[in-house]
């Protein structure tokens, strides 16, 4: 860079400064909410920034006051549980046929769930099906599911 560039960006950057701007560090802040955060710790009042679709920061109560965001939501007196991962929650049968809203993960914190391991109900095809057939009756999802189109499959 010349003389000259280094000078314009010099500039730049003080002009920047100058008039309050500043990068937007988070795309949310989550303000003062009751943290739950897996370690087997009690909950903590506390914020929770998220930068994509990632959580970049979990805090205590106020730590993120003067942090930027696109968004900040005051989560006050509402539990916060950032991103649990059941990886092998066996609960496919309560989604597909019980209480969908699958309260008894949510409540614990669990916010994506990994389902399918080893054997699925659907999409089901020729090989896959001969497997599935015995689980399927067990549950009463009954076989053939071939395709999934949004959210109903058969």
């Amino acid at each position: 860079m010349t003389g000259r560039g280094i000078g314009r960006a010099l500039a730049a950057a003080v002009l920047a400064g100058a008039s309050g701007c500043r990068p937007v560090q988070y795309d949310l802040v989550l303000v003062g909410g009751r943290v739950v955060d897996r370690t087997g710790n009690s909950w903590f009042y506390g914020d929770v920034a998220v930068r994509g679709v990632r959580i970049a920061r979990v805090a205590p109560a106020g730590a993120l006051a003067t942090a930027s965001a696109r968004r900040r939501i005051a989560v006050g007196g509402l539990v916060v549980a950032p991103g649990f991962i059941d990886i092998i929650g066996q609960s496919r049968n309560a989604a597909l046929r019980g209480d969908g809203r699958m309260v008894s993960k949510v409540t614990q914190g669990v916010t994506t769930e990994i389902m399918g391991e080893g054997i699925t109900d659907a999409p089901v095809n020729d090989r896959t099906q001969s497997q599935s057939v015995p689980d399927a009756a067990r549950t009463d999802l009954g076989a053939g599911w071939r395709r999934c189109r949004r959210t109903a499959c058969r």
